[in-house]
């Protein structure tokens, strides 16, 4: 933490209420710019406001920062909402729960909660959601950063807001360069010596970016409504209001629920990923790649590379992909965390079968909210990890029944796992992942993921991709 950010954090006051131990080890990270206060569940002291500080003696915390866990069963989380916003009713507070039985976000929101957060899958959001309020709380010393396009920068231009990289070998933020200042050609070279294709901008700074990076879209094409990265964090929020609201469990809905949900999904689609003028294609894939991982870049990511490599190729439907590609693994909520993140040659057989359970999953919980899906769909996200010569799972034996939007599926979602930026481990080039894509989809001596051919076709978009 640099010595401005451990001076204006050092007056936030954070008060957790419930968390787990994993919960609070997993969100330190974000923590650490706090005076932190931690406590169990108790709403009668919570109503009473008289919690002791953990930091400051004799005091009681004035929090600046709440983060409610998990309520005991006799609770309701509702309750707790209206409680904690009664006590202390300025204060940015946020819900964090294991339980897809009391996740519905717009209910808690409503009743006292600035938002509301799935723990683990929504991990990545709720950091980001943290950052967004220290960034608010100590008047933008403490950065929250959104990643923006290098290919929406122009050389010659006036650049509006200041630039950061993120370096995931030290897993952090290192500033790139000023504002008001010319992009250069040299900043150009100096991104591509360190293997940058993504930069960041701050949050407060993202308006004059997207005007910014628009004004050079309508050089290329006078039609253009929003710039690729404009588009793409429209794309990822409009994502989670509507995946969001697919991990609620113990509902009834009727069949116009589920079709809202499809028709709000297939507008998201037209609108941030098959509007766009044809040259931006290459770079969409590209500008794709290279990124951490999010709660919500995985499925945008495979719907966005599955679609395109559809397009592309003429192969298969993109928006049924695309649907397919951000709804694929929704039934990993059921599954442990550290089974999913666990690479798949370290899991033992019992996790194995465990976290294979998650594509059957994945299709009753689409059941259970009466999504009216295509049959292309469906087959997509019942057979991306079948395999093309018999093998894979959930039956191993489909064979030359694999759909085509099947296997551009399983291809977008390797794609993605392969070209990710893994915080400890350095910064590869685009040619250097797209390398490592092709290893883990041709080098092998069995049990192939997808038709070879096809996945050449995919390489021989790239200039140095095909083989």
């Amino acid at each position: 933490m640099a010595i401005a950010e451990r001076n204006a954090s050092s007056a936030i006051q954070l008060l957790t209420v419930g968390l787990s131990k994993e919960q609070l080890t997993g969100l330190a990270q974000a923590f650490e710019y706090c005076k932190a206060t931690h406590i169990p569940m108790d709403i009668n002291l919570l109503g009473s406001g008289a919690i002791a500080s953990a930091t400051e003696a004799g005091s009681n915390v004035k929090p600046d920062l709440i983060v409610v866990g998990d309520p005991p069963n006799q609770l309701s989380l509702d309750e707790i909402a209206q409680t904690v916003r009664m006590t202390w009713p300025g204060v940015t507070i946020f819900s964090v729960t294991r339980k897809r039985s009391i996740y519905f976000r717009k209910r808690l929101v409503k009743n006292g909660f600035n938002d509301a957060f799935l723990y683990p899958l929504e991990a990545g959001a709720l950091r980001r959601a943290i950052y967004v309020a220290l960034n608010k709380l100590t008047g933008g010393v403490v950065k929250a950063y959104r990643a923006v396009r290098v290919a929406d920068l122009r050389v010659g231009s006036t650049l509006p807001c200041k630039l950061a990289i993120y370096l995931p070998v030290n897993d952090k933020y290192v500033h790139f360069m000023n504002g008001d200042v010319e992009f250069t050609a040299a900043h150009v070279d100096k991104l591509k010596a360190h293997r940058i294709q993504t930069v960041y901008v701050e949050i407060d700074e993202l308006a004059s970016f997207y005007a910014y990076a628009l004004t050079g879209a309508k050089q290329r094409d006078s039609a253009a409504k929003m710039s690729m990265s404009e588009r793409r964090h429209r794309f990822e929020d409009a994502a989670r209001e509507v995946l969001g609201g697919l991990f609620r469990a113990e509902i009834k809905l009727q069949l116009e629920d589920g079709q809202k949900i499809v028709d709000e999904l297939f507008s998201i689609i037209k609108t941030y990923l098959l509007d766009f003028p044809s040259y931006e294609l290459p770079q969409l894939i590209l500008g794709a790649m290279g990124q951490p991982a999010d709660s919500y870049t995985h499925p945008v990511n495979v719907a966005t590379y599955g679609a395109l490599f559809a397009m592309a190729l003429e192969i298969g439907n993109p928006v049924d992909v695309a649907m397919a590609g951000l709804l694929h693994d929704l039934g990993e909520v059921d599954v442990a965390e550290e089974v999913v993140l666990k690479p798949v040659e370290t899991r033992n057989e019992e996790e194995t079968v465990l976290y294979q359970k998650h594509v059957q999953a994945t299709l009753d919980l689409l059941q259970e909210h009466k999504l009216t899906l295509t049959g292309p769909v469906v087959k997509a996200i019942y057979q991306h990890h079948e395999e093309p010569e018999g093998g894979g799972y959930p039956t191993g034996t489909i064979k030359a029944g694999l759909s085509k939007e099947a296997q551009l599926l399983t291809i977008a979602d390797r794609f993605d796992y392969a070209t990710r930026w893994v915080p400890g481990q350095p910064v590869l080039f685009a040619d250097e992942l797209l390398d490592k894509f092709r290893k883990d989809m041709l080098e092998r001596k069995s049990h192939m993921p997808a038709d070879p051919e096809l996945v050449k076709k995919i390489l021989g978009l790239f200039p140095k991709g095909g083989t």
